[in-house]
């Protein structure tokens, strides 16, 4: 129903886009997010930062690191890449990825790092299994 409500408005501006990218993602039909995200850029809508965060969650969810990577650069040549919500998604993304380096990178080179980005770094290396190097980081943050 929401996507045939969609496919009829005539010019549909970023609000638009989002809520039906957003809403495939939270009822974990996350190909059809990522389908429509390509859709979104063939029609020349530029992303906002809800957009970035909702297609970033979903490259995590289905470990598609190559359109990820593609995401990141999207975000780097468009100034988000200094945004500290997009860089924790992108840590985050990057670790259920299996990209834990990339992920550290990034963590790294934050000036200023917030709880999420803590979490998101140690809940990246329990994912994968590194449960020595999480408690490594969360003794960090401890200290």
């Amino acid at each position: 129903m929401a996507r045939e409500l969609f496919d009829r408005i005539p010019i549909r501006d970023v609000v638009s886009w989002n809520a039906m990218i957003s809403g495939y993602a939270q009822i974990g039909q996350f190909d059809e997010a990522l389908s429509l995200f390509q859709e979104m850029r063939k029609a020349k809508a530029t992303p906002d930062v809800s957009t970035l965060l909702s297609v970033l969650s979903v490259c995590a969810h289905l470990g598609a690191l190559e359109i990820g990577n593609l995401v990141r650069s999207w975000i780097e040549n468009h100034g988000h890449d200094s945004n500290l919500r997009i860089v924790n998604a992108l840590i985050d993304m990057y670790a259920k990825c299996g990209d834990l380096n990339m992920a550290w990178t990034l963590f790294e080179s934050l000036q200023e790092k917030d709880i999420v980005s803590w979490n998101v770094m140690i809940g990246g290396y329990t994912h994968m299994s590194s449960y020595k190097k999480a408690l490594e980081v969360f003794r960090t943050n401890a200290a």
